[in-house]
């Protein structure tokens, strides 16, 4: 390599020599001396420690764990309470498994409804899902005259028993059910005669209102003896029958979406002299029942099938069964699918089945007014 002239920053010549001198053997090539890892001290560093001892690594002492004490000799046999080992569990079979609350208990799909004989009155209501449908005999459609005179019996009871036609269950004819705990406590079908006079001495109690507010209902669904029904509404039809009398049109989802009562209330309670249940209504909005929340309930509600205690129990005479079944039929009109289907609560309100409104009632809640078909 030729030597030469270059100009440092502040313009002084340098030269540089004219080859560059070789390393010693074994040095590094660019000049730095060889280094040992293990033993480095140039440099001025101070002397290097090794990086893995070579002397012995103490251990902790071990931690003393006490013994368990010797077995003693065996109790003596005691024959007086000695308990034989019970039996050896089966090896679990996951086939065939029954989880152990369900062993002995009602099924999910069936009801408990329990006889006369049986239980009282708190204890014929429905624990579990929906029962098959009540689907009245035959002898039930016929007219008054024909079946008040047939001498027809009763179907087979679920108890395996029949017997005549009587107009009250005894208390020899257990197959009948209790009064169902799903009825209002002072419901009693209305009757025409001397039962209609006689008090209901078992069902007088007073209880607390439901709301103690007042409310005034909306104009469509008030109802008033001093005028003509705001609402016409055949109750085994659906919801798009609905007709409300100052529209003079066909109803439209708007025109649902008025409060039912002003102020609004976000639950109402309903009741219906022939129907035995209360009709609970509420609302999602959390502000106030609309007039559609009111009337989807309602709907929703009647449409629903009975149970066997609502239809064979004590509290219902031959003749009111009667006329429920006939109103189930004409409300199916020879539908076999329909008819299928059973009795629904629609039926027990019979030829009132036209809704005409609403009027306050007592305890805070409010009836259910109908006329005839």
């Amino acid at each position: 390599m030729t030597g030469g002239t270059y100009f440092e920053a502040g313009g002084q010549p340098s030269t540089y020599p004219p080859t560059w001198l070789a390393p010693p053997p074994g040095a590094d090539q660019w000049g730095l001396p060889p280094i040992d890892p293990q033993n480095y001290s140039g440099g001025g560093m101070p002397p290097a420690i090794a990086v893995y001892p070579t002397g012995s690594v103490p251990v902790a002492a071990p931690v003393p764990v006490p013994a368990f004490p010797p077995q003693g000799p065996p109790a003596p046999f005691d024959a007086w309470n000695y308990a034989p080992p019970g039996p050896v569990a089966a090896p679990f079979d996951a086939r065939n498994y029954v989880p152990p609350d369900t062993q002995h208990s009602t099924p999910l799909n069936s009801t408990y409804e329990p006889r006369t004989s049986e239980s009282a009155f708190d204890n014929a209501m429905q624990l579990y899902g929906v029962g098959p449908p009540v689907v009245p005999p035959a002898s039930y459609l016929l007219s008054p005259q024909q079946s008040s005179s047939s001498g027809t019996s009763f179907p087979q009871s679920p108890s395996g028993l029949s017997r005549s036609v009587s107009t009250r269950a005894t208390e020899g004819e257990v197959w009948l059910y209790d009064r169902p705990g799903t009825w209002r406590p002072r419901f009693q079908m209305p009757r025409s005669g001397v039962g209609s006079f006689l008090p209901s001495l078992t069902r007088g109690k007073n209880f607390p209102p439901v709301d103690t507010t007042s409310r005034t209902l909306d104009d469509r669904i008030r109802f008033s003896a001093l005028r003509e029904s705001p609402v016409l509404w055949d109750l085994r039809e659906d919801l798009s029958r609905v007709l409300f009398r100052e529209l003079k049109r066909p109803v439209t989802n708007y025109d649902f979406t008025r409060f039912a009562t002003e102020p609004p209330t976000p639950y109402m309670k309903l009741y219906h002299p022939r129907l035995p249940w209360y009709i609970e209504v509420t609302t999602p909005n959390g502000v106030g029942v609309t007039l559609y929340d009111l009337l989807t309930h309602i709907q929703f509600f009647l449409t629903s099938r009975i149970k066997n205690s609502d239809f064979y129990n004590n509290e219902l005479t031959q003749e009111e069964r009667e006329k429920i079944s006939r109103a189930w039929k004409e409300r199916c009109q020879y539908n076999q699918g329909e008819l299928r289907q059973g009795v629904r609560k629609v039926d027990y309100l019979m030829r009132d089945c036209i809704f005409v409104g609403l009027a306050r009632g007592r305890e805070g809640m409010w009836e259910l007014k109908t006329r005839k078909v």
